[in-house]
């Protein structure tokens, strides 16, 4: 039972993750430029793949 409700906890930590990053798209993109991505385009395609991946593991 306990095993259930961290795994509940954890997925909502990611779906909220998640969420943040859509409400603040525009800053949650050029933060990824600390990371080394400098392009806009490649910023947007890999902070699609961030929230998609939060999401599905999830």
């Amino acid at each position: 039972m306990l095993s259930v409700a961290v795994r509940l906890v954890l997925a909502g930590v990611l779906v909220g993750s998640a969420v943040s990053k859509l409400a603040g798209a525009r800053s949650s993109q050029a933060a990824l430029a600390t990371f080394g991505i400098e392009d806009a385009g490649v910023r947007r395609v890999a902070w699609g793949g961030l929230v998609a991946v939060e999401l599905v593991l999830a």
